[in-house]
């Protein structure tokens, strides 16, 4: 069972769905707490979002998938992604981050906006995405809301019916890619 989510723009969790980026960059929101973002969990929800994301701050790779998108019922917050944590980095330069490019939804500016907000760096999560064949639907809460990455659920659901969006070789081959980019 699992309990816990991670809010992130639905456009990504859109091009994650599809096995068009495996990795997450984060920086944190204003609620993050004193200390800021932390990778306080390796196997979570995907909870999507829709704040914050506009056309000007996706990659082309992702502004067509903007468009796919439709709401979800008033109310209501729609899991189906199971994400699994198998790489963190620190990344410390914003040429790490750039190299990145092509290889997920950001654009080249939101990377330096995220990138030098309060403190320089971002965090890469490499993830293996699970998708279920049928959608866990919740209500949404107050407690869900705020400019927050980590998101207690106010129940435990259970993934165990997901299957992974890429097979083994070639989120290999994906992970071969990020770590020859940040080398």
């Amino acid at each position: 069972m699992l309990s816990i989510a991670f809010k992130e723009w639905s456009v990504i969790c859109r091009a994650l769905e599809l096995g068009l980026q495996t990795l997450i960059l984060r920086k944190g929101g204003i609620d993050e707490g004193r200390d800021g973002f932390r990778v306080a969990h390796d196997r979570f929800w995907l909870y999507p979002t829709r704040f914050h994301a506009s056309r000007e701050q996706l990659s082309p790779l992702a502004v067509p998938l903007l468009d796919e998108l439709s709401e979800p019922p008033s109310g209501r917050v729609v899991l189906s992604l199971v994400a699994e944590v198998t790489q963190v980095h620190t990344l410390t330069s914003v040429d790490q981050a750039l190299a990145l490019s092509g290889l997920h939804g950001w654009s080249d500016e939101t990377i330096q906006t995220r990138f030098h907000y309060r403190q320089p760096g971002l965090f890469l999560l490499v993830t293996r995405i699970s998708v279920l064949p049928v959608s866990v639907v919740i209500e949404d809460a107050p407690a869900y809301t705020g400019c927050k990455s980590w998101v207690p659920l106010a129940g435990s659901f259970d993934p165990t019916a997901a299957r992974p969006v890429l097979d083994e070789a070639r989120f290999e081959a994906e992970v071969r890619e990020i770590e020859r980019r940040l080398a």
